[in-house]
């Protein structure tokens, strides 16, 4: 009688590799977007701080700003191994980035208001002042996930392999 077949999942070198890849263009991305956080902050800053926008509009703009700053950043470091098979073009590709962006926009001015309205009402403030910046950092951090899978999957994605190609 035979061994019985053992059932396993896919080849274990081939995941191993796939993580790293994934880890590394993770790393990437982070880095470019740590380089965002600071163009956000800095546009915040500016907006609110010297211009007197007003906060959440000010949010919003930095965010924008942040988003161009970040497609360009990413364009060039984080997906360049995917540009020359990319199912869109620069332009194109900076539309989608923008869409993926726009649900990370959501989710950041979502957030941003959100803790403004916790902080102002909890600590009977009228204005954040200082908290705009930790308000500011947490929809950060919970727009990442949302744009790294999205920019991969959406703005990057590769075309098909044309037949007869090697």
């Amino acid at each position: 009688m035979a061994p019985a077949a053992r059932c396993e999942p896919l080849d274990a070198s081939a995941g191993g590799a796939l993580r790293r890849i994934l880890a590394s263009r993770f790393a990437r991305f982070a880095a470019v977007g740590a380089s965002g956080v600071v163009v956000n902050l800095g546009a915040l800053g500016v907006l609110a701080g010297v211009l007197g926008v007003r906060e959440v509009l000010a949010s919003g703009l930095a965010v924008e700003v942040s988003i161009v700053w970040n497609f360009a950043l990413n364009n060039a470091f984080t997906y360049r191994d995917r540009n020359a098979r990319a199912a869109a073009g620069l332009a194109q590709r900076l539309a989608r980035y923008n869409v993926v962006s726009l649900v990370g926009l959501v989710i950041q001015l979502g957030t941003f208001v959100l803790v403004r309205a916790l902080v102002l009402r909890g600590l009977h403030r009228e204005a954040l002042g200082a908290l705009r910046y930790p308000a500011q950092c947490a929809g950060i951090v919970l727009a990442t996930a949302w744009s790294f899978a999205g920019n991969l999957h959406f703005t990057w994605r590769q075309a098909p392999a044309r037949e007869g190609a090697a």
